[in-house]
């Protein structure tokens, strides 16, 4: 069974409406690369300078807008200076109709366009590119970076098309390709973002990563300085080298209404939709993922290490070849604590569905639905030791509760036994190994489940699940919903803290026994 929409989860879901900008009280500038002239005052449509070395040459001042000509074409690197204020940020955008005004650096220099050092700016309607016959480290359309700087306050770049960046395809962190970098550090003074917003980009072809950040700053290394109020939302990302979407450095960062479609694509190694490292407290919900390739990663969604409190809520997964979920760290000292996975959707994920690495501590996956298709062999539990100095350490405080595990092939629940292999393959055989604390319990598993660990009463049987038809409905009113009569009404397991929403929006009352599945029973009656 291969189940296929073609109408996107995260647009059927969310209109999303966003805030009109601050008022500016600067002057204007225009820039028109076919009719422009550097010698002009750059004050009027009739008067633009023409370059951006014209550009780059300005300080600017609180409340200015620069704005690039609709259809001009703008070779080099976009450098901009001066910072605005609360009240009145910079504005970067475009003016005239056609199409977007294109910055592109052509590999002559590391970005198209670079924000460094400077704070509150704003930039809108722009298209981006940085492409070359020969990939280069640190080549990337836009980089953000507070460097010996301190706090850099308010970057908002949304509704950019940002494409075709030749980065560095292999894993390098900052020094490998981004769409999108933003980037902090510095010896002499600490320094993150506070309020970076990254809102209805569209992102194709950027290797090796869509959108990214890179920090020194890790609670290992006795340093903890994190970037705060980071939101990356309604972002479309397509054709990916690499990772799609990957929260480097935060604490409380917002990942939602994304889709990442087709991602590691050009790199063989390790790759996943969307993940946090070494950040605390970030939630990632209502994005939906497909398309990942490669079986060494290929996840759709990671929980890293060095990571605490992340929650993976209300997405959307399918039709990745290394799985749905990943949650792992290699060596106790890098740890990774408070994971919970809820209310989520995932169809036709190959190769591992859940896979638990390494000493990894209290992970809560409760609540989801799990499809996958005839002729499909996945594990759907994969439990991995990580070595360290010679010995093997074992997830802690693992519960799976709650869960659908609709299964037309052969779904295995398996531990590791053995090093992976080139492929990024586990040789799976029956049990947890030396899991402690581990609970399988009130879950409804149909089809071909084999090796289940009984550590808890589970359910079996047909869930009498309602499959969404292609309409305008959309997800929300009929994905995945229960019919009267389901084994998995008001069977499963009270959570608590739950949420108090399903996949659907619909309510998880407290004081009822939920049902089980990422989608409650819309017309329950129970009193």
């Amino acid at each position: 069974m291969k189940i296929k929409f073609s109408v996107s989860l995260i647009f059927l879901i969310s209109l999303y409406v966003y805030a009109a900008p601050a008022s500016h009280t600067g002057r204007y500038y225009y820039v028109d690369s076919n009719a422009g002239d550097d010698r002009n005052t750059g004050l009027s449509i009739e008067s633009p300078w023409k370059t951006i070395r014209k550009l780059n040459s300005i300080h600017f001042s609180p409340g200015d807008t620069i704005l690039l000509c609709a259809g001009a074409l703008f070779s080099g690197r976009l450098a901009v200076k001066g910072s605005g204020t609360a009240d009145k940020p910079i504005v970067l955008s475009s003016y005239g109709e056609g199409p977007l005004p294109v910055i592109a650096a052509a590999g002559q220099h590391s970005e198209a366009l670079l924000l460094k050092n400077c704070e509150f700016w704003e930039v809108t309607n722009l298209e981006i590119t940085n492409t070359h016959p020969k990939i280069a480290e640190r080549r990337y359309g836009i980089r953000v970076a507070s460097w010996n700087f301190g706090t850099m306050d308010h970057i908002y770049l949304k509704d950019l098309y940002i494409h075709d960046v030749s980065g560095d395809i292999f894993k390098k962190d900052r020094w490998e390709g981004h769409g999108i970098l933003w980037e902090n550090g510095g010896r002499l003074k600490r320094s993150n973002f506070n309020d970076l917003r990254i809102e209805n980009c569209r992102l194709e072809r950027t290797d090796r990563t869509g959108i990214g950040g890179s920090s020194p700053y890790r609670h290992k290394s006795g340093v903890w300085f994190p970037s705060t109020n980071v939101v990356i939302r309604n972002n479309y990302l397509e054709d990916i080298g690499g990772d799609g979407i990957k929260v480097f450095g935060c604490d409380g960062a917002l990942v939602e209404y994304n889709i990442v479609k087709n991602a590691s694509q050009r790199n063989d190694g390790y790759c996943c939709g969307i993940w946090p490292f070494a950040s605390d407290n970030t939630i990632i919900q209502y994005n939906e993922v497909s398309g990942m390739r490669g079986t060494v990663d290929g996840y759709a969604f990671d929980a890293d290490f060095d990571t605490r409190n992340t929650l993976f809520q209300y997405n959307y997964s399918h039709d990745n070849e290394g799985g749905f979920m990943f949650v792992f760290t290699p060596r106790p000292s890098e740890h990774n604590e408070g994971t919970i996975v809820r209310y989520n959707i995932s169809v036709n994920d190959g190769t591992r569905i859940f896979s638990i690495g390494g000493p990894v501590k209290n992970v809560q996956i409760y609540n989801n639905s799990i499809i996958t298709g005839e002729g499909m062999v996945v594990q759907s539990l994969l439990i991995s030791p990580a070595e360290h100095h010679g010995r093997l350490y074992y997830p802690d405080d693992i519960s799976i509760k709650n869960n659908i595990f609709l299964t037309r092939g052969i779904g295995q629940f398996v531990q590791n036994i053995a090093p992976v292999d080139a492929n990024g393959l586990y040789t799976g055989v029956p049990g947890i190994g030396e899991t402690k604390r581990f609970v399988l319990e009130s879950n409804l598993l149909f089809g071909n489940n084999f090796w289940v660990p009984a550590t808890g009463k589970n359910f079996s049987g047909d869930p009498m699940i309602t499959f969404a038809q292609e309409n305008m409905i959309g997800y929300l009113a009929g994905l995945y919903t229960l019919e009267n009569g389901s084994p998995c009404i008001g069977t499963g397991l009270y959570i608590e803290g739950n949420g108090g929403k399903d996949f659907a929006g619909n309510d998880v009352e407290d004081e009822l026994s939920p049902d089980i599945g990422a989608v409650q029973y819309v017309n329950d009656t129970r009193n």
